[in-house]
C-alpha cells in the first residue's frame, strides 16, 4: 500500500563503628550530620578525580586549536566533550556512551575528540558559546560548528545522531544516477549545502524535505536516528526563510488526512508526532488523537500508536476517564510491563552471561518509562476517586523499582491534585528508604512543596544521580 508521504516526491508538500562504640550513648543528631556531610563531599570529590581521569585512552590531549589542526592534517573533524563533575548527564556519558565500542571506533574514525570540563577555561566557554552541560560539539578544522548534541544520550542514539551532523564534512555533489535514491547522498548533500548558509538555503531544504519523504525507504533506523535532525535543521533554517517550516506544515496536514482515511503506514504515525513536536503544535497531536476516535478498527489503531506521545497532554488536561478508556485496568498493565521487563533481563542473563551494555541501558529506558507513565497512572486513578487502587500501584512499584525518581512522580501527581499531605506521606517514606544520595530530589520537592513552588516535572526525566541501572 503507498505511503502519505511517498506520493509527495513531485509535490511542494510537505539521562565501622568500633564495638565500643556501640555500648556508648548514640552521636547526636548534629555530630551524625556532620559525618554524612563528611561523606557526601567525600564522593564528590571521588566522583570529580573519577570525571578528570575519564577514558584517557580516548580524548586526545588537545586544546582547541590544537586539535583543530590534527583534525586538518588527518582529514577529520573536532569532537568537543564539554562536562561538569557533578552533572549527571555527563556521568552517564562516561560510564555507558564513551564506553560502547562501537561509538568509540566510529569518533575514532571520523573525529580528533577532546574534553573540557565547564568553567575551568572560560574563555573557550565564551568562544564555543557552550552553557550547558554536558554538550558534544563537532566542530570542522576552519572551526565551522557543524553542530551539538545536549544531554546524554545512550551509545544507539548518540551514534545516530553524530553520523546525521557530520555527513557531508567534505564537498559532496547533488546525488543524481544510481545515487538519487540514497538517503545517505542526500543527508550528505543537504548538510553541505546547509552550511553554506544563505547561499544554500534553497537546496538545504529540497534536500532535507527529500529525506522526510524518503528517509524512512532509504535510510537504516531513520526514524530513530535522523528524522529528529532532519526537521532539527529544517526549522532552524525556517527561522529565515519560512518555506522550510511551510512544507512541513503541508506534509503534516496531508498525513492528517492519511490517518482519517486509513491510508496511512503505520511509521508514519511517528513522523507526524515528531513534525507536531518540532512545529511547536504538540497539541495538535492530541486532536489528530480525537479525530480518529470511532473512524473503524484501522483508525482505533492508529489511536493505539498515539496513546505515548498523548499520555502526558491527557494527564496534564485530566481527562482520566479517556485514560482508563484507552489502557483499561491500569495497574494490571503496570505489573504486566514490570513482569515483561524482567522477563528480558532473565533470559538475557541465563546461563551466567552477562548484560552487554546496549542491554542494560534498553532495560533501564524501559525501567524509567514505566516509572513515569505509573505516575500519570496513579494521579489518573486519584483523579477518579480510586485511592484504595493508586495505594497498591505506590506499593508495586516502590517495591519494584525503589529509587527517588519512582517516588518523586507519585509526590507528583499527589501535589497536582492538591493532596500535600498525601505527598508529604509519600516523601516521608521515601527519606527513610533512600539512602544513596539521590534522596536530594525529594527534599528538594517537599521545600518547594512547602513553600507553594512550581513542582511539576521538576527533574522528572533526571536521574539526578539516581541511575536505575542493574550495576551488571
Amino acid at each position: 500500500m503507498p505511503t502519505a508521504l511517498s506520493s509527495l516526491r513531485s509535490l511542494p508538500l510537505v539521562v565501622a563503628l568500633g564495638v565500643a562504640a556501640l555500648a556508648q550513648e548514640p552521636p547526636s543528631a548534629g555530630a551524625a550530620g556532620a559525618g554524612q556531610d563528611e561523606k557526601k563531599q567525600e564522593k564528590k570529590q571521588d566522583e570529580k578525580k573519577e570525571v578528570r581521569e575519564l577514558n584517557t585512552d580516548f580524548f586526545r590531549d588537545l586544546t582547541p586549536d590544537e586539535a583543530m589542526l590534527a583534525a586538518s592534517k588527518e582529514e577529520k573533524v573536532v569532537m568537543i566533550f564539554w562536562y561538569s563533575p557533578f552533572d549527571p548527564e555527563s556521568r552517564r556519558m562516561r560510564e555507558t556512551t564513551w564506553k560502547d565500542e562501537a561509538v568509540r571506533k566510529w569518533v575514532e574514525e571520523v573525529a580528533v575528540p577532546i574534553q573540557i570540563e565547564a568553567g575551568k577555561q572560560p574563555r573557550l566557554d565564551s568562544r564555543f558559546r557552550v552553557n550547558v552541560f554536558p554538550t558534544v560539539q563537532f566542530v570542522r578544522s576552519d572551526e565551522w560548528h557543524l553542530d551539538q548534541i545536549y544531554g546524554y544520550l545512550p551509545p544507539v542514539d548518540f551514534g545516530n545522531q553524530a553520523r546525521a551532523i557530520v555527513a557531508g564534512r567534505g564537498n559532496p555533489e547533488k546525488p543524481s544516477g544510481e545515487q538519487a535514491t540514497s538517503g545517505t547522498a542526500w543527508l550528505a548533500w543537504a548538510n553541505h549545502c546547509y552550511a553554506l548558509g544563505a547561499a544554500g538555503t534553497k537546496d538545504a531544504i529540497e534536500a532535507y524535505l527529500w529525506l522526510v519523504d524518503n528517509g524512512e525507504s532509504s535510510l537504516q533506523d531513520f526514524r530513530a536516528g535522523y528524522l529528529d535532525f532532519v526537521l532539527k535543521r529544517l526549522m532552524t533554517i525556517a527561522r529565515k526563510n519560512g518555506k522550510a517550516e511551510t512544507e512541513l506544515e503541508r506534509r503534516r496536514n496531508r498525513l492528517e488526512v492519511a490517518l482519517v482515511e486509513a491510508q496511512a503506514a503505520d511509521w508514519e504515525v511517528d513522523v507526524i508526532e515528531r513534525l507536531n513536536f518540532w512545529l511547536r503544535d504538540e497539541d495538535r497531536t492530541l486532536l489528530i488523537y480525537d479525530s480518529l476516535k470511532g473512524r473503524g478498527e484501522r483508525q482505533e489503531h492508529f489511536r493505539e500508536l498515539l496513546f505515548p506521545s498523548v499520555l502526558k497532554p491527557l494527564r496534564g488536561y485530566r481527562r482520566y476517564l479517556d485514560i482508563v478508556e484507552m489502557r483499561g485496568d491500569l495497574l494490571a498493565e503496570v505489573k504486566a510491563r514490570a513482569a515483561e521487563i524482567e522477563k528480558s533481563r532473565a533470559e538475557l542473563v541465563k546461563d551466567g552471561r552477562e548484560l552487554t551494555l546496549e542491554e542494560t541501558i534498553d532495560l533501564d529506558e524501559r525501567r524509567k518509562t514505566l516509572v513515569t507513565d505509573a505516575g500519570y497512572y496513579y494521579e489518573t486513578l486519584l483523579g477518579l476517586g480510586r485511592g484504595a487502587d493508586a495505594k497498591e500501584l505506590v506499593d508495586f512499584m516502590t517495591e519494584y523499582n525503589p529509587r527517588a525518581r519512582t517516588y518523586k512522580v507519585f509526590m507528583d501527581g499527589a501535589i497536582r491534585l492538591d493532596h500535600q499531605a498525601l505527598a508529604e506521606s509519600i516523601g516521608k517514606v521515601a527519606l527513610e528508604k533512600i539512602d544513596d544520595g539521590s534522596e536530594k530530589m525529594i527534599e528538594r520537592t517537599l521545600r518547594k512543596m512547602r513553600a507553594g513552588g512550581s513542582h511539576e516535572d521538576e527533574d522528572s526525566d533526571s536521574d539526578d544521580g539516581d541511575g536505575d541501572g542493574d550495576g551488571e
